[in-house]
């Protein structure tokens, strides 16, 4: 008996063993909530990852990218790319977003009251929506209620693009190609554009021209007023006068949106010209988006701003594509430009994110070129036969040719340059390599990576957008020439 229950006992103290042996904790385990195993950080509560729930696994992946739903928790990669971290979704967690802002517009605030398809708050889905008569419109990219963009959306087409609104009607007169000259102006009986022109006044100061081609020459003195034509097209049959003239001092046109061109026929006449009745002073012409196509002259004489704009000339023999001073984002292809410098005359002295190909750039004193690309054009300095032979200030630009980038002395900052400047002028940062264009043969001037012109510009530099209208800098700095460089 005493044997026996001796027996017992070890039998009793091995089955303890045995069953503490049995419960030793799983390393891999986390039914407690946490993971000790820096190997193996992440504790699958309802087993998802596919190795059972309440384990820890092991992770790889990309740094802040969204992984995966676990109710409405989103799993989102840390910082490393070794853990998930759970963020609480104050809605939903969308299986291929994370986190959303709404399922229904009750999830919105006042401020973005709309739930679109993506689960994001917005101001609109479409006009309907925009309540506020200065922002009538509803982006269709961005979902914000925004002002008219183009003159079609309004009732008058005539929208004023820098603010915005729309052109009341009553300032407005319309013309068309085959318009008419007196008692006219309205959409139902439209003038021609010379008759338009006639019509301005202190009330009505806007003129639209309908699409189509104007065959008239057109002139425009001592008024002020402002032509919108986009599809609208002026070419004059008569091949003996400048296509628009706009004459005296007190005299300013300002034309959004449409082209000029004149036929070989017209020889040196130029699509819009200045003059002066009885003094020196010469009208003022302001140009955004326009197109001027030309055999040799196009803008000559005036008192010009231009900005979005180009020039084309279609035959070799040299003429002046623009006689101006301030020019941003536009482009000239063949013929010369020449800047006026700033002075008792009124005239501005620069050209800021353009693009010359084939082109002579003449200017003034201490005039400037900057954040531009000049593609086998001559910058003439210090010459005679430029408005006045002093020196032109080079910098932020990319100037390549196949012969000499210019004649005489100028100044260069920042450049990166083929064949390299003369010597003679200040010249500092001037970097002499290929600037590895996109396609220069193609004629696309934008940077590739690697580019030395990338980052390179003057510091202090004050340009905030480039030719195509994107922010200035995009990297660590802003980027030589007329193109930024977007990764």
């Amino acid at each position: 008996m005493l044997y026996d229950a001796r027996m017992m006992r070890w039998l009793v103290v091995s089955m303890l063993v045995a069953v503490v042996g049995c419960t030793k904790p799983n390393p891999r385990s986390c039914i407690d909530g946490s993971c000790s195993d820096p190997n193996f950080p992440f504790c699958d509560v309802s087993g998802q990852f596919g190795e059972g729930a309440n384990t820890c696994l092991a992770v790889t992946c990309d740094a802040n990218a969204f992984v995966a739903c676990s109710g409405d928790t989103a799993l989102v990669c840390n910082a490393v790319g070794n853990n998930y971290d759970p963020h609480a979704c104050g809605v939903s967690c969308d299986a291929t977003k994370g986190c959303i802002d709404c399922l229904v517009d009750n999830d919105c605030g006042a401020a973005a009251p709309h739930c679109d398809g993506d689960g994001s708050c917005v101001e609109c889905l479409d006009s309907t929506q925009c309540a506020d008569p200065s922002k009538p419109f509803c982006d269709d990219s961005l979902h914000a209620c925004r002002g008219c963009s183009i003159d079609d959306e309004c009732d008058s087409k005539v929208c004023d693009d820098t603010s915005g609104s729309c052109v009341d009607s009553s300032k407005v007169i319309y013309a068309a190609p085959d318009g008419i000259l007196f008692d006219c102006g309205t959409l139902a009986v439209p003038c021609s554009f010379q008759g338009a022109v006639d019509q301005v006044d202190g009330t009505r100061t806007v003129i639209k021209l309908l699409p189509g081609t104007y065959a008239e020459t057109v002139t425009a003195r001592s008024k002020v007023f402002a032509v919108h034509g986009d599809g609208a097209t002026l070419h004059p049959a008569d091949t003996a006068a400048a296509g628009l003239t706009v004459t005296n001092g007190d005299a300013t046109v300002t034309v959004v949106g449409m082209a000029f061109e004149r036929g070989v026929g017209a020889g040196a006449n130029a699509a819009i010209t200045c003059n002066a009745d009885s003094s020196p002073a010469r009208g003022n012409v302001v140009l955004d988006r326009v197109s001027v196509t030309v055999p040799q002259n196009g803008v000559t004489l005036c008192k010009a701003t231009v900005t979005r704009s180009s020039f084309k000339a279609t035959t070799a023999t040299p003429g002046v594509l623009l006689f101006s001073g301030t020019i941003s984002r536009s482009r000239f292809e063949g013929g010369r430009v020449q800047m006026p410098t700033v002075g008792p005359s009124g005239f501005g002295d620069f050209a800021e994110n353009c693009l010359f190909i084939n082109t002579q750039v003449e200017s003034g004193t201490d005039a400037a070129v900057r954040f531009s690309t000049l593609i086998n054009s001559v910058v003439l300095c210090g010459q005679t036969g430029s408005p006045q032979p002093n020196r032109i200030n080079l910098t932020d630009d990319i100037m390549v040719s196949t012969s000499a980038i210019e004649t005489g002395v100028c100044d260069h900052h920042h450049v990166v340059a083929m064949p390299a400047p003369l010597p003679g002028g200040t010249n500092d940062n001037v970097t002499t390599e290929d600037p590895r264009f996109v396609n220069a043969a193609a004629g696309d001037y934008h940077l590739m990576p690697g580019s030395p012109a990338i980052d390179a510009a003057d510091p202090t530099a004050t340009s905030t957008t480039d030719y195509d209208g994107k922010p200035r800098p995009i990297g660590a700095g802003k980027d030589i020439g007329a193109f930024e460089f977007k990764p």
